[in-house]
């Protein structure tokens, strides 16, 4: 059955896309972005057992959201605010609504993906673009513990999934065409796929 998320009242004609759902306990949570046009967001949502949460209205968006005990964290972007930077967004996570960079060294900007728990931490999968926006590339990161980790063989990380201690992250490798990725303890997993250009959006393990 369809449930209807609530909006704010001036955002009831704006494009909102629900990005991300997590269950803890009997609480459920939905984070989400506004569109006013194309390009990285222009607003952040977090919806808890179906109330609103205005996480941002600047032009940012929410992209994934773990709870870890009473914490909530919920990752994606907001736009640079120094000089210069303009349209370029950030890779941010919002600990309980109070927002906080994810410092990575990624030339015009980064967005963080996907969170989600290990030993009781977050651990964050972002992509970034590195170089200039005519001959940069993307470069996956994983961020944990305040440490950061370069992914060369998934230069666009869309998911992570932690099981036991293996860490499971799904994207895509750029730098031969377009080809899914999966990494298992950043460890290449082949993925059988019979086309030239493939995707891997998401990964669970049971």
């Amino acid at each position: 059955q369809m449930v209807q998320l609530p909006v704010n009242s001036n955002d009831q004609y704006s494009l909102i896309k629900a990005n991300a759902i997590f269950v803890s306990g009997n609480d459920i949570y939905v984070v989400g972005t506004k569109y006013l046009h194309e390009g990285d967001g222009d607003g952040a949502y977090l919806w808890k057992n179906g109330t609103l949460q205005m996480l941002s209205d600047k032009p940012a968006g929410a992209r994934d959201v773990c709870v870890i005990g009473n914490t909530v964290y919920v990752v994606g972007s907001e736009e640079y605010e120094s000089p210069g930077y303009e349209g370029f967004h950030k890779s941010v996570m919002w600990v309980n609504g109070a927002i906080r960079d994810i410092q990575v060294n990624t030339g015009l900007g980064s967005r963080a993906m996907a969170v989600a728990e290990l030993n009781g931490k977050p651990y964050v999968v972002l992509e970034g673009w590195i170089g200039d926006a005519w001959t940069g590339s993307y470069q996956g990161f994983a961020w944990y513990n305040e440490q950061v980790t370069n992914l060369p063989a998934c230069q666009s990380p869309k998911d992570v999934f932690v099981h036991g201690s293996d860490v499971y992250i799904a994207g895509i490798n750029t730098s031969h065409l377009r080809k899914a990725v999966l990494l298992k303890n950043n460890a290449n997993v082949n993925l059988s796929t019979s086309s030239t250009y493939s995707a891997s959006y998401a990964v669970f393990v049971k």
